[in-house]
């Protein structure tokens, strides 16, 4: 599954010559707001109709909730819920910071790859990329950065430049790797403290 577009609005290039490959695994598209994520979402639907768009819609859709969190959220699981249970060749998520916090995102992608659906995120939080083996960084109209979610993590000054600073237990990692403290990248509290006391 590859995918190769411009996304335009009128005649005006928003992102130029994007490809997703989804044989590197789920691939995850951080940019800032008015970067064009959400015309890129809708393009791909457009394009291929086993891509499932899912951007925060509220439901009343009949499911179980495998979520325990969800509690004052169930609408939005719903909606979601909605889309999973279509079988999506990719599930194609918008932003889910407005509704989901950081815990409660990667519990959803999880639950959802557990399933063996291929994901397509586009977010603007530096925290989300963590859960996806392969990152696409948009600036300016164009792909600054791409690659494998560890590689991209390691160009800890190009984020910077970007106007990224790194996920939070990932940079702690990189300062403690300096003293010899841990000796591998860990992407949260659970790595981290297992790895201090390994």
């Amino acid at each position: 599954m590859k995918y190769k577009l411009t996304v335009k609005v009128r005649e005006r290039i928003l992102i130029k010559d994007i490809e997703l490959d989804f044989s590197n695994g789920d691939i995850c598209v951080l940019g800032y707001h008015g970067c064009g994520k959400t015309l890129l979402l809708k393009s791909l639907q457009k394009l291929n109709k086993k891509f499932k768009y899912y951007f925060l819609e509220k439901s009343n859709y009949e499911c179980e909730c495998p979520f325990s969190f969800a509690k004052n959220k169930i609408p939005y699981v719903k909606g979601l819920m909605k889309k999973i249970d279509s079988h999506p060749e990719v599930l194609v998520i918008d932003d889910l910071s407005a509704v989901f916090d950081e815990d409660e995102r990667v519990k959803i992608f999880d639950y959802i790859k557990s399933l063996g659906i291929r994901v397509l995120y586009c977010t603007s939080d530096v925290e989300d990329i963590i859960c996806f083996s392969y990152v696409i960084v948009l600036y300016d109209k164009c792909i600054a950065m791409e690659g494998k979610t560890i590689a991209i993590l390691k160009e800890e000054k190009l984020m910077k430049l970007l106007g990224y600073s790194l996920p939070f237990y990932v940079n702690l990692s990189i300062q403690l790797k300096y003293y010899g403290l841990v000796n591998h990248l860990c992407y949260n509290a659970k790595e981290l403290e297992d790895c201090l006391w390994s």
